[in-house]
């Protein structure tokens, strides 16, 4: 391969994806995160991957705010326009292994091998028609670092409506990256009550929502962690009292368990969501006393009381 083959192909760090440069584009400047571009893109080869699929319509100029993409394959198309300068046409290729990682349903045979491609790689042309350069997220005033992650936790809170839990719960993390560059709890004496405000809820939001995320995937203890990080903000949350509790009653955590059920119950009396945990808390100390109890007989002999 010579200089120029080789300045013209480059593979993602993550190796998702490969881009061949047709032709170049002009200036420097790259897209960056919440950019918005026109992008136009053409499946080559690529039968069964729809635009649905990849989360902007294809054979046509389409918009695309770089990070908000939330189809199977937004992420690694978007990933390939960031490494795009203006005007730049490139030859896009995606390994079959990436897209059945991405997208499950995901058929292999329907991308067959030709006299240009070996049946390895779905083959898409990119082409970045214009962008609206953007300052990097570190260099994006308070207000502007709010109203983007405020964006994020939004979009991750459509999936979560929609079920999608694992994209929801990429966005709200996303969301809380933002959020971290703001330095908050180490300078927190350069914000205004207004702006540590407006933190505070987005970010305690966040952190509930990741929490309800990681409760439908059983992940107990970092249901617990982000909980408990919200309720440092806001300790009477009675969202995160409530999903606190629920993490607890699935770890036989029993005392801490009743602790913010009980807590939650002040603050709302006749929620009924919490009125609900806590009988199912106490169903499952009624049951697990009596399977101790009968561990005990087995274990000395005498009747079950």
């Amino acid at each position: 391969m010579d200089n120029q083959q080789e300045k013209s192909r480059w593979e993602s760090p993550d190796k998702s994806f490969i881009k061949i440069i047709k032709q170049e584009g002009k200036g420097l400047s790259k897209p960056n995160d919440g950019t918005k571009c026109l992008v136009n893109i053409i499946p080559w080869v690529a039968n069964s991957v729809t635009d649905e699929v990849i989360g902007y319509k294809l054979n046509e100029d389409v918009a695309m705010c770089i990070g908000n993409g939330d189809a199977e394959l937004s992420e690694v198309f978007e990933a390939c326009v960031e490494s795009m300068t203006e005007n730049e046409t490139s030859e896009l290729l995606i390994p079959l292994d990436i897209i059945k990682n991405k997208w499950p349903d995901f058929k292999n045979e329907s991308i067959t091998e030709t006299s240009n491609y070996d049946g390895s790689n779905a083959v898409f042309q990119v082409q970045l028609k214009k962008f609206s350069p953007r300052k990097q997220i570190w260099e994006l005033e308070p207000h502007e670092k709010i109203k983007r992650a405020t964006e994020l936790k939004e979009i991750g809170s459509d999936n979560f409506k929609r079920g999608k839990f694992s994209v929801a719960e990429k966005f709200y993390t996303k969301c809380l990256k933002v959020l971290i560059t703001m330095g908050v709890e180490k300078t927190i004496t350069e914000y205004g009550e207004d702006q540590i405000s407006a933190y505070n809820s987005v970010r305690c939001a966040a952190l509930l929502n990741l929490a309800a995320c990681q409760l439908k995937c059983n992940r107990f203890e970092f249901v617990i962690e982000h909980c408990t990080k919200a309720l440092a903000v806001d300790p009477k949350n009675v969202k995160g009292l409530y999903r606190r509790g629920q993490a607890y009653t699935a770890i036989n955590e029993f005392e801490k368990a009743k602790e913010d059920l009980n807590h939650a119950l002040e603050l709302e009396p006749k929620n009924k969501a919490v009125i609900m945990q806590m009988k199912a808390l106490n169903s499952k100390i009624k049951l697990h006393c009596e399977q101790y109890k009968k561990g005990m007989c087995k274990m000395f002999g005498g009747p079950v009381t």
